[in-house]
């Protein structure tokens, strides 16, 4: 088992296609900038890949009372950000146990996920 700490505000990948000069749809730069954050930070825990099914505990705080987003589209945003850091090999492999949302904490937003091979 192994716990990864995301800070902040959680973003999910819902709203957030834009439409450009000539009908060109692309991802908005400040999602991708975050997701690349993420990576980043997802990186420090090197080469563990988890290729078995496993499953995944989140607690989320945010950092304001701020609209909460939805539960399903976070899964996917966090599924989509662990595969792309190689740990998990796929998305697929995941099973989300209850989200649980603490309240409001501007110090200490963020989402903890505890994540562990089922046997």
């Amino acid at each position: 088992m192994i716990t990864i700490n995301l800070p902040g505000r959680q973003l999910t990948k819902n709203n957030k296609l834009r439409r450009g000069y000539g009908g060109r749809i692309y991802l908005d730069p400040k999602y991708k900038a975050w997701v690349n954050d993420m990576l980043r930070w997802l990186w420090q825990w090197g080469n563990i890949t988890f290729d078995k099914p496993v499953v995944v505990k989140a607690v989320y705080t945010p950092p304001d009372k701020r609209g909460s987003p939805d539960h399903d589209n976070l899964y996917k945003t966090w599924g989509d950000i662990l595969q792309a850091s190689g740990i998990v090999k796929n998305d697929r492999l995941i099973s989300w146990e209850p989200l649980e949302i603490k309240n409001p904490d501007k110090a200490n937003a963020g989402v903890v996920m505890e994540i562990r091979i089922i046997d």
